[in-house]
């Protein structure tokens, strides 16, 4: 199965193509965090990887750094080094709903 992934505006009448999952690549950032990076044309998606014991995953989009450059955070407690940590029972979350497509 081919994925494309598309950033969805929030009253859903534009998208916009980001990232064709063939292009992936990882490397690890300044605080040695994983980072999977995705590049279609002049666009380059980059989802830097936190290790948390939350219970349920959370994407953070934070947005076009600069021109064609989007970043985003995927809080996961099997974001970690060392394989996925267990859930802390006391954590809550909360995000904001982005609308991310894959076809």
């Amino acid at each position: 199965m081919y994925r494309t992934v598309f950033l969805v505006s929030s009253d859903r009448q534009y998208s916009y193509l980001l990232a064709k999952q063939n292009s992936s690549k990882w490397t690890i950032d300044s605080n040695t965090k994983p980072v999977l990076t995705y590049t279609y044309g002049s666009k380059m998606v980059s989802i830097t990887m936190i290790c948390s014991d939350i219970v349920q995953d959370v994407l953070e989009v934070l947005g076009e750094d600069y021109v064609n450059h989007y970043s985003m955070y995927l809080r996961s407690r099997c974001a970690c080094w060392g394989g996925c940590v267990s859930p802390s029972p006391d954590t809550t979350t909360s995000s904001t709903l982005f609308f991310i497509k894959t076809i």
